[in-house]
């Protein structure tokens, strides 16, 4: 391998090619400088490497220079200029002595059809499944996941469940219609337009903050919209309050399903036709690095997370009292024979399984956002863990942190204040299921833990202390949806709305229908939590008087005493 970098490319080929198989393997990374400004790579190199051993083979890492192959007709071997002249070996020379010559192949490769118009590529749409690579192809999600468990072992529910939700050929948000009463679940603003005019309300309260602040507009981000509905409610009541001033707002959508990204089109091409810039994006981290462009330097970010951070892959580990240790649970397919396939006539049925010796996914477990609560909680026999949303919410937080003008961000899902042990569970036709029942026809789901959020806010503004950042984001503790929808006058708002059907009964059944779903305890006031962050600039935040400014201490120290400390700004 020549010009490594941090191996990320190594690591996905090795895992591609590789993955599962019972092979023994060298690899000689050669870094592309020889004067030491990559030696701050090597540990990089093996460590993402060396998780790929734990799969069951045998990997032998030599890091740092060796001759390689230049070209098939190049006789001689390159000079990676770090190795002495005089004969002698390097230090790297001697960093594995075990480790014998490689046996270097030459690989030929035929260009001819390269200029041809006619396509040399699969007559396949997903590159997930080439015609070679199984008997037969897989026409469902099902069955595409059993080929892939036979192959290469089981899956971790995290990679399950992303595949399940958004495979390009099978995926469940890019194949079908999932909101609504015709769908297989209703969202808050599925269910009323007051719950996005409220929030519009809440949008233009920190708005007027960050423009008081010297913002010269603001920078709605939400992510996971679903059919549009939200941001439609929420632009119309921003766009009164703020005397439609389109020209001081800038929207952007992060999606990853091309059909719900026509649908919210055409539900926001009205605004469009007013002048208002809406953009789409993939991910969260093309939101990030738009927002290190010129034009966004002005405009103060406002994050909206309604119902996304659910649907973001967990991990699921489970402990085992004998060995002391976190085992992952993973997915897998039925191990039967011939025979027994043909008598069931169904070899693709699914399992939950516990891995065997410890996976690349327990070092996560090592995180400060979980690792006091586990040894608080030593009761716990289970627990799901969610990676990726502790990486959105400190994302989030630094880009809130970044804005001189201020920002703000808003989380409403279901979930707790602590760890969840055992929570994912499939959700089709309004009923749930198991998450193996219906892979890539059902939604996948599980509690978010608002707890490890809060956690993940204050570990960013602590390493943001310590290195002398003037701004922090400012968590606020969870409420309920019941409690931040009162303050933000839900029942003034219904009341409001019943003064206009003058006595309609059909329609004020639906009116009452529609606040019970939202406010009553056993529905979505109790069950869904919301989750605020401010900057230090605009810290005031309406829906959370009954909340307060948290500042979660860390019993462990995330500077270490050894550390020099900065004075505080």
């Amino acid at each position: 391998g020549v010009d490594n970098g941090t191996c990320i490319y190594w690591n996905m080929i090795l895992r591609s090619v590789f993955g599962g198989s019972k092979r023994r393997l060298s690899v000689w990374l050669k870094n592309g400088s020889c004067d030491g400004s990559r030696t701050r790579y090597q540990s990089a190199d093996i460590f993402r490497l060396g998780l790929f051993s734990q799969n069951g083979s045998d990997l032998f890492i030599k890091s740092g220079s060796r001759p390689c192959v230049s070209s098939s007709n190049d006789k001689n071997l390159e000079s990676t200029g770090s190795e002495k002249t005089d004969g002698s070996s390097t230090a790297n020379d001697h960093l594995h002595q075990g480790l014998s010559e490689p046996d270097f192949k030459v690989i030929s490769v035929d260009r001819s059809a390269l200029g041809n118009n006619q396509s040399v590529l699969p007559s396949i749409k997903s590159t997930h499944i080439d015609s070679d690579e199984y008997d037969t192809i897989p026409d469902n999600m099902k069955s595409l996941l059993a080929a892939h468990m036979r192959r290469s072992g089981p899956l971790s529910i995290a990679e399950y469940m992303r595949r399940c939700l958004t495979d390009r050929r099978f995926g469940y948000y890019t194949n079908r219609e999932a909101f609504g009463s015709g769908g297989d679940f209703v969202t808050a603003p599925e269910v009323s337009q007051v719950f996005g005019e409220l929030i519009g309300i809440w949008v233009f309260t920190m708005a007027s903050q960050m423009i008081s602040a010297g913002a010269k507009g603001i920078h709605i981000i939400e992510l996971g919209p679903g059919r549009g509905t939200m941001i439609d409610d929420v632009l119309r009541v921003v766009l009164k309050l703020m005397k439609n001033q389109s020209h001081r707002i800038l929207l952007s959508l992060v999606e990853v399903s091309e059909a719900l990204k026509i649908v919210q089109r055409q539900k926001l091409q009205k605004y469009i036709d007013h002048g208002l810039h809406v953009d789409w994006c993939s991910s969260l981290d093309d939101v990030i690095h738009q927002r290190k462009e010129s034009r966004f330097e002005s405009l103060a970010p406002i994050f909206l997370a309604q119902e996304f951070f659910d649907a973001l892959p967990i991990f699921q580990f489970e402990y085992d009292t004998e060995n002391k240790r976190w085992f992952e649970r993973m997915v897998d397919v039925n191990r039967v024979t011939s025979e027994e396939a043909e008598e069931t006539q169904n070899n693709d049925e699914l399992r939950l399984v516990r891995a065997h010796k410890t996976t690349y996914a327990s070092m996560y477990l090592q995180d400060l956002v979980y690792q006091e609560v586990l040894s608080e909680q030593a009761s716990m026999k289970m627990i799901e863990i969610c990676p990726d949303a502790i990486v959105a919410i400190m994302k989030i937080s630094e880009s809130i942190r970044a804005s001189a003008n201020g920002g703000a961000a808003l989380v409403i899902d279901y979930g707790g204040h602590g760890p969840i042990a055992q929570s994912i569970r499939g959700i089709r036709k309004h009923h749930f299921e198991s998450i193996l029942d219906n892979p890539g026809l059902a939604d996948i789901t599980a509690d978010v833990d608002f707890g490890a959020l809060l956690r993940a806010t204050e570990l960013s503004n602590e390493y943001a202390r310590y290195h002398n950042k003037p701004r922090e984001a400012v968590p606020f503790s969870v409420v309920t949806q019941a409690e931040f929808l009162s303050e933000l006058g839900i029942h003034e708002r219904f009341n409001a709305l019943v003064q206009k059907m003058q006595g309609d009964m059909d329609q004020l059944k639906q009116l009452q229908s529609q606040y019970n779903r939202l406010m009553l305890p056993d529905q979505m006031g109790s069950l869904y939590k919301v989750y605020g962050i401010a900057s230090s600039i605009t810290p005031q935040m309406i829906g959370f008087s009954k909340s307060h400014m948290n500042r979660y201490k860390f019993k462990n120290k995330v500077i270490p005493d050894d550390e020099p400390t900065p004075e505080k700004t």
